[in-house]
């Protein structure tokens, strides 16, 4: 039945059980986090809650979920809130499965980009600063 085929969905991903251990892990420390530090936007709890199902998604398909998990980091951070969680459990996962299951070479591109992205947007001055102003 069902879980016949998503047993059949899973190994045909070929991820094995320490990729399930750390998605869950890693799901479950961002909702941990959630819970201890509640944000302050509609916009990021939603995209806090995205980003927890494609995580937890990622297994079935994870080169798509792991694009999809680092788009909702990239949407998080570029939001004027910095309450609520980090993100970072699911990330540092998402670079793992691309680095991991990237069979081209365009996925190995990926890692550095996404990083680079992230390195950009948590370097920008604050919006409050003078320097954003017009």
């Amino acid at each position: 039945g069902l879980i016949r085929r998503a047993v059949a969905r899973i190994r045909a991903a070929g991820v094995g059980p320490v990729m399930w251990c750390v998605v869950l892990l890693s799901a479950g420390l961002t909702v941990l986090e959630m819970i201890e530090y509640p944000a302050q936007l509609v916009a990021t709890t939603v995209l806090t809650v995205a980003h927890i199902l494609c995580l937890l998604v990622l297994p079935f398909c994870p080169l798509p979920m792991s694009v999809a998990v680092a788009v909702t980091y990239v949407a998080c951070a570029l939001l004027p809130d910095t309450s609520g969680a980090s993100l970072f459990y699911g990330m540092w996962v998402a670079l793992a499965a691309i680095g991991r299951y990237g069979r081209s070479r365009w996925w190995w591109l990926m890692p550095p980009l996404i990083t680079s992205q992230i390195r950009a947007v948590s370097t920008r001055p604050p919006a409050s600063s003078g320097i954003c102003q017009l």
